[in-house]
């Protein structure tokens, strides 16, 4: 950089173009087709955008063996393994070999977790309490979405001890630890408003209650983008980096696994 020293000559600044980084994720659900997505990124400062991968092959390991292979075709960041079928406590490895690097990362799918949900309506707020039964000692990592037909309800969750409002689902993302209760059950009690979850022409929509059991590894990844949230409204904060489990590159690698309960509205 040239720091001009006079008002008659130009500064002159250089900043250098984001070295490119290969990306993998990959989210996989019990029996549902795996989709491996794989592209290279770039510093947010660099003019390039993402892109495809150079030769990319994927392949994937289904119990420590070997499974199934894609070979990407052009320009494609995009893959889909359609006879790959994952099922409860299956461990999955996913590898990327291309031109910019070797990705790899483990997942396994975990089960689904069992829950019951009572609620009571006062005007328009759903108050609602789940139950959950926690049978292990080992700490679980939750996720609670409420949907209106296809579409996310913002809620406020409540901290079950001292009934307090602590944060909406936009700022917690509705993300809790079994680490307080395990072999114990935990009541977790949220609130949302009927009106936000009515559809367009104003009748009610269905309402779908998802418990997610998540791994370690995609809470850490959802917490991070929490972080980086909160950065970008308060950017006093700092610099917040995303969490990733892949190796050689950035991303993250996770199976999904909820349980669901449609929410019937009490008077």
């Amino acid at each position: 950089m040239l720091v001009s020293t006079s008002c008659e000559r130009d500064s002159v600044i250089d900043v250098e173009q984001g070295v490119v980084t290969p990306v993998m994720t990959a989210y996989f659900y019990e029996d549902s087709s795996v989709v491996v997505n794989a592209y290279s990124s770039v510093s947010f400062y660099s003019s390039t955008n993402y892109q495809a991968l150079t030769n990319a092959i994927v392949t994937i390991d289904k119990n420590n063996k070997f499974t199934q292979m894609v070979a990407a075709d052009s320009g494609a960041i995009r893959m889909t393994f359609n006879g790959l079928r994952i099922n409860t406590g299956d461990t999955i490895t996913v590898n990327v070999s291309c031109d910019e690097g070797n990705l790899s990362a483990t997942t396994v799918m975990l089960p689904a977790v069992d829950f019951t949900v009572t609620n009571t309506l006062n005007d328009s707020v759903v108050d609602c309490v789940v139950r959950i039964m926690d049978s292990n000692i080992a700490t679980d990592y939750f996720q609670l979405k409420l949907f209106a037909d296809d579409e996310l309800v913002d809620c406020y969750y409540y901290d079950d001890i001292f009934e307090s409002v602590f944060a909406t689902s936009e700022q917690l993302l509705g993300l809790f630890t079994d680490n307080d209760f395990n072999s114990r059950v935990r009541y977790v009690r949220f609130a949302f408003n009927l009106k936000d979850a009515l559809r367009a022409d104003g009748t009610n929509a269905t309402l779908r209650l998802r418990l997610y059991h998540h791994t370690y590894d995609y809470y850490q990844y959802l917490l991070s983008i929490q972080g980086a949230f909160a950065s970008t409204v308060l950017p006093v904060l700092g610099q917040t980096n995303c969490y990733t489990n892949v190796t050689g590159g950035y991303g993250i690698v996770s199976g999904l696994s909820f349980s669901e309960k449609i929410l019937e509205i009490e008077n």
